[in-house]
């Protein structure tokens, strides 16, 4: 009886009652999780497929965290200001310089947002196609995003410049090769937006970029500690871009781009936007018409999807972990 009395008397103390009502919240918040990304964000999820979305006035481009803090219009508005601007080496990041088989990009000192893709000048009636195709037809016609800023320039360039830009040059896992820009006095040059590395991972379907996309999918989409990510808008945005590509490459009529499934290459960001690039290949064979890739594109998008689901749990586990270190750290009475 002493006993239940000092108990009665203690759960009549307002320190306890807190107490009380702390715990219980610890207990209940849990469900309230699982309750949401159960009811909620599945709901949500699966319905979304059935949306139809406007293709956007404003692409966007260069993201911070998943925060997408420019659209293509104010990108381009900042490369105005710098259009002037000669391509010198003085003007330029010294590196290292991302490359491709054939091509480097160069960012800008000023803004790393813009930089300018070099290649060699034997490739220019493809390249500008290609900035035609990607403006007229994957910007405008579907919607979708793509790194090309103007039309490129061919430009002579000093042997000096030309061996500078062949050094501390880098190269995506499984390349062997690297641009010899050295071997002729002219370059072509195109001003283009930059893709940030730590938010956007570049996909393929087949090889070392498939591997190396996969990967880098699980390392993009682990969500961070103490971030504010919306995982059902990313979800939201990667079924609207995927269908978009989907219709992009369907067949060869109405300006569609089957062309862009051989060795197709596209970045994914952490916002789930994806981004065209080296749409060029297009039109330096023939024989890339005929190639078919949607049901590889579609299991791709699976993956991703899969690994936003993950997404979720992980970050419920993050808050209740959050939690339980907060409760860990309440006054003892």
């Amino acid at each position: 009886m002493k006993s239940l009395g000092i108990g009665i008397g203690t759960l009549a103390s307002s320190k306890s009652i807190r107490m009380i009502a702390f715990t219980l919240a610890l207990l209940v918040i849990p469900y309230i999780y699982v309750y949401v990304y159960k009811y909620v964000v599945k709901l949500e999820t699966s319905t979304s497929t059935s949306r139809k979305y406007a293709p956007s006035s404003q692409v966007m481009w260069y993201t911070h965290a998943n925060n997408l803090s420019s659209t293509k219009s104010t990108v381009q508005s900042v490369y105005h200001q710098y259009q002037r601007l000669d391509f010198l080496k003085e003007n330029l990041v010294r590196g290292p310089h991302q490359c491709g088989y054939r091509k480097c990009v160069f960012p800008l000192r000023t803004d790393p947002r813009i930089g300018y893709l070099v290649e060699g000048s034997s490739d220019a009636e493809a390249m500008i196609n290609a900035f035609t195709a990607s403006k007229n037809i994957i910007e405008e016609k579907y919607g979708m995003d793509h790194i090309y800023l103007a039309p490129p320039k061919i430009m002579s360039v000093s042997l000096d410049f030309r061996k500078w830009m062949e050094m501390n040059m880098i190269s995506y896992p499984g390349q062997k090769y690297f641009p010899e820009f050295t071997e002729q006095p002219e370059v072509l040059v195109q001003a283009v937006a930059i893709v940030p590395e730590e938010d956007s991972i570049m996909l393929g379907i087949k090889g070392p970029r498939r591997k190396n996309g996969l990967k880098g999918i699980e390392e993009m989409f682990t969500p961070k500690n103490n971030e504010s990510w919306n995982i059902t808008d990313v979800e939201i945005t990667v079924k609207r871009d995927f269908a978009l590509l989907y219709r992009l490459v369907e067949d060869e009529k109405d300006d569609k781009l089957p062309c862009l499934c051989a060795d197709f290459q596209i970045f994914l960001l952490r916002s789930g936007h994806l981004i065209h690039l080296d749409v060029e290949r297009c039109f330096e064979m023939s024989s890339l018409m005929g190639k078919r890739c949607v049901p590889k594109l579609q299991e791709l998008e699976t993956l991703v999807l899969n690994r936003l689901q993950r997404s979720h749990l992980e970050q419920v586990q993050q808050r209740m972990g959050a939690i339980s270190n907060s409760s860990s750290s309440y006054p003892q009475q």
